[in-house]
């Protein structure tokens, strides 16, 4: 029950994680959370450009997020932590996701929620 709630509860992190990498300009992922999707899911020049202005504004959110309430995104996974900030970062990720869904075709947007559904599933099995 608890896995499942946490599932639930951080779904916001990953997602608004997931951008870091793009946003740093690095093709691996950065950290626990990062998706790495820049370097798998095939974007137009155009899309990167607008995908890396999303990608800004929401790391600088994130980033405010984690640091209210001492999240590493370098560090393992603290449960306790993360469903502390969940509701901001679940607000936050949808505002992400709907906004990318504006840039994405509908099969890069499935592409992009499986590697979303990856990364979540990698943070619960850390988290443990």
């Amino acid at each position: 029950m608890q896995s499942s709630r946490f599932l639930n509860i951080a779904a916001g992190v990953f997602v608004a994680a997931s951008l870091m990498a793009l946003a740093a300009g690095a093709a691996t992922a950065a950290s626990i959370y990062d998706s790495g999707y820049t370097a798998r899911i095939k974007m137009t020049a155009g899309q990167k450009a607008k995908v890396k202005r999303i990608s800004g504004a929401a790391r600088a959110k994130r980033r405010q997020i984690f640091s209210k309430y001492g999240i590493s995104e370098r560090a393992q996974p603290s449960m306790s932590k993360l469903m502390k900030a969940s509701g901001e970062l679940q607000a936050m990720s949808r505002h992400e996701r709907n906004e990318l869904a504006k840039v994405f075709t509908p099969t890069q947007l499935q592409e992009y929620d499986a590697l979303i559904r990856e990364v979540r599933e990698r943070v619960v099995r850390a988290a443990r």
